[in-house]
């Protein structure tokens, strides 16, 4: 008795968080858990109400390296209804996860763990009706149950309330009377009244040991918490004697079983608790762990018509239930409004008739909700509604939007003013920020003059983030208004942007701080489209002219007024423009060049417009294509590099040299911007495309017949492993299935297969590179 009063004066205490196992040792850790079919989700075992037949029943092992290699397990099954049966489901290894399929459905569960293996020799002989050991186990299963609720409670560390509750749970299924725990009252007390609530649920327990029923009571009580729950030396829960007799000489023969309770280890998984004591030679030990199921459809649940409730309170709802008994199992409760579902905390008093819906901390708007819980997988909806409201009165109160965009990190004092419901009875007024509800309120003065509430609250040391304003009135009825301390107002850098006349939709581009909060960008002057916290595109009014400064209003989150970005635009005048352009190519390339392509290695000069370059303009050349880019090369009209120059010739001219292959590699596009510092870049104007051609030296045909009309051939040159094919024409080539071999310096000789014979005498080559679909013509001939 002692040890039940010490254990009970501890979880009500609350002290350090729960090992394992409380008052016992750990033989095993594993989830057990339930899905309907092989593809659903799976529940834990704890949580289940109804166990159908062709239910599987998944265990998995939580730490298999520290079982015995001959560790097993298996499950008992009793079926439902007045004929029931006791199935014994298989041994299966205990380190590894096991499925079993419940051939009826279930009332009773049972897990039975052996450390070092079970004896399966006599089960498929037994698995036959046995009333008695099937009324054994129902019970042993309710007992465990009841054990586990009260040190789940115990050890949770939230006073007497979760052992309330767990009373509640036992005293609902058993039909015993309740009175709630009063924490403060001694523990012996306390203990008392954990008696006269279990004992009543005990009194119809018929024993099956020869015991008096006064101690089978005794014992039966004790089970009911760890440190009595194995208090003889079978470590049964009342009249369990017999049942270990059965178990041991009908199921599991050469077996000395130990009863088990499961304490929570983690999210799903269980300890299986046992007495430490130690084992008999050759015998071998088994664990009994049993789970009794409601084995109960769903409740029918009516709330009482016409529910009112204020957001934030906890309150009690009439309801009338099918089945009270197993309504602390609904679990999930939920609160939906239309596509809106709302987690909300609910406990069942059976006694009153009434759920005790919590909502305090609710984040809900007023409006009609159903009520809903889960049961297995089952989503259970009460018949009726429930109306919730705001707290009334001063929750009506509202910020001025000039104050509340006064209320900006680190500005200082700002002054704030609400309007809304009479403030005559404020009496007080605080302030603390959301995140921290332990910070002490911070009080401010007020002023109650024009029916407005006036007060100041200084930002300077205030973070940005979500604040209440505590309004205290007469009675000591506290009212809390939420309101915003915003962070510093958006900075756009580098004013003033660039705008140029002449442009639609100009894109500019914004650098600063904040921009992210910015929702929309308008001008009286352009008219601004924002795309992004990082861009406008400007179309420049037609009254707009070069020089003018343009304003910027910004519509920033949470603020309500515009901020104003004054002169942040310059007019510039035209951007400029790259104008017709003429190309030189090189001479004496040897291969036919096809239209825009710029041999790379060789320089090719352009003739170039440039128009609204009022002042000397840099020059840059660049490949469209990142990833087939080399090296950008920027010039000014009269310098030059190893790769470039660039020359001016005459009022809008430019005359441009370079070598294409310096700017990108082959298939690279080469394009051209020019720039002034006043109005800024042009657009791209493309040059041409890189090719990189071979060099042909020389072409000989041979007499080395390789087939039926083809005969070798060679050709001496550079860069010829671009070339793929060769023929007589530029829509016939044959495959040069050689790579080309260096000879001296960079010099290459390719072999070739050629048609022969040739269309004419002195026929000219084609030559096909890589990847194309026509020959190119050469000047190289046989």
């Amino acid at each position: 008795m002692r040890l039940l009063v010490l254990l009970l004066a501890a979880g009500i205490a609350a002290q350090a968080a729960a090992p394992d196992c409380v008052g016992s040792v750990s033989v095993a850790n594993f989830e057990i858990s339930v899905r309907q079919d092989a593809d659903g989700p799976a529940l834990p075992l704890r949580k289940i109400n109804l166990l159908a037949s062709g239910y599987e029943v998944i265990y998995q092992p939580l730490r298999p390296e520290k079982l015995d290699d001959d560790a097993e397990v298996a499950l008992v099954a009793v079926s439902s209804g007045s004929n029931s049966e006791l199935t014994v489901l298989e041994p299966k290894d205990g380190r590894k996860q096991a499925t079993w399929s419940l051939p009826a459905r279930t009332s009773v569960l049972a897990v039975v763990f052996g450390p070092k293996g079970l004896d399966y020799k006599k089960i498929k002989s037994l698995v036959k009706k046995d009333q008695q050991m099937i009324s054994q186990l129902a019970d042993y299963a309710e007992k465990t149950a009841q054990t586990e609720i009260l040190i789940e409670a115990l050890l949770t560390g939230r006073g007497s309330q979760n052992f309330d509750a767990a009373l509640r749970g036992i005293s609902a299924q058993s039909g015993a009377s309740l009175t709630r725990l009063d924490k403060k009252q001694p523990a012996d007390q306390q203990l008392a009244l954990l008696m006269k609530t279990l004992n009543p649920a005990l009194s119809s327990y018929d024993p099956l040991a020869p015991e008096p029923r006064r101690m089978q009571q005794s014992v039966g009580v004790a089970a009911a918490v760890a440190g009595l729950f194995f208090g003889n030396t079978v470590g049964l829960a009342a009249g369990g004697v017999a049942m270990l007799d059965n178990f041991r000489t009908l199921l599991f023969p050469n077996t000395e079983f130990r009863s088990a309770f499961a304490q929570s280890a983690s999210a799903n998984g269980l300890a299986l608790c046992a007495k430490r004591e130690a084992s008999k030679a050759r015998t071998r030990w088994a664990y009994l762990w049993a789970v009794r199921v409601p084995d109960s459809r769903a409740p029918a649940i009516k709330l009482a018509d016409d529910i009112h409730l204020p957001v934030g309170v906890k309150a009690a709802v009439p309801a009338e239930v099918s089945d009270w008994r197993f309504m602390a199992r609904m679990r999930e409760w939920s609160l939906q409004k239309g596509n809106q579902q709302i987690p909300v905390s609910v406990q069942p008093d059976p006694e009153k008739k009434m759920l005790q819906v919590d909502l305090t901390g609710l984040q809900a708007d007023a409006g009609v909700y159903k009520l809903s819980g889960k049961w297995d997988w089952q989503t259970v909806e009460a018949v009726g509604t429930l109306h919730l409201h705001q707290i009334p009165d001063l929750r009506k109160a509202v910020l001025a939007p000039a104050s509340e965009d006064r209320l900006v990190e680190g500005l200082g004092p700002a002054g704030v003013v609400l309007s809304g419901p009479d403030f005559r009875f404020v009496e007080k007024v605080a302030f603390r920020p959301v995140e921290n509800r332990e910070a002490p309120p911070v009080e401010v003065p007020f002023d109650l003059a024009g029916g407005q509430l006036k007060t100041s609250i200084n930002t300077a040391t205030l973070k940005r983030g979500l604040y209440l304003l505590a309004i205290t009135q007469a009675g000591g009825t506290t009212q809390e208004i939420p309101f915003q301390v915003l962070p510093p107002h958006p900075v756009i850098e580098g004013l003033p942007l660039r705008a140029n006349l002449g442009e639609h939709a100009q894109p500019l581009r914004l650098r600063g701080s904040g921009l992210d909060r910015i929702e929309k960008i308008v001008s009286q002057s352009a008219d601004i489209d924002f795309k992004s916290p990082g861009q406008l595109l400007v179309t420049l009014h037609e009254n707009v002219k070069k020089g003018d400064r343009i304003d910027l209003m910004a519509s920033v989150k949470n603020v309500h007024a515009p901020i104003v970005f004054a002169g942040a635009i310059r007019v510039a005048g035209p951007r400029p423009r790259i104008g017709a352009t003429r190309a030189s190519l090189p001479e004496g390339i040897g291969i036919a060049l096809l239209p825009s392509e710029l041999p790379a290695g060789l320089f090719t000069s352009f003739s170039v417009q440039v128009q609204h370059a009022d002042e000397q303009p840099s020059f840059r050349l660049g490949c469209r294509e990142s990833t087939r880019s080399l090296t950008a090369i920027d010039l000014k009209p009269g310098e030059q590099t190893s790769s470039a120059r660039l020359r001016a010739a005459g009022l809008g001219n430019l005359f441009l040299s370079f070598d294409p292959g310096s700017v990108g590699q082959p298939g690279c596009t080469v394009v051209a911007t020019v720039e002034t510092a006043s109005a800024g870049v042009s657009d791209p104007h493309e040059l041409g495309r890189v090719v990189r051609l071979p060099v042909i030296d020389s072409f000989e045909l041979t007499d080395e017949k390789l087939r039926e009309g083809v005969f070798a051939g060679w050709i001496k040159g550079q860069d010829l492993e671009t070339i793929e094919k060769t023929g007589w024409d530029p829509h016939n080539g044959v495959l040069v299935e050689q790579l080309p071999s260096a000879v001296q310096g960079q010099k290459q000789v390719l072999k070739i297969a050629m048609p022969w014979p040739a269309p004419a005498p002195k026929s000219p080559l084609y030559v096909w590179l890589r990847g194309e679909t026509e020959g190119r013509l050469t000047t190289a001939k046989y």
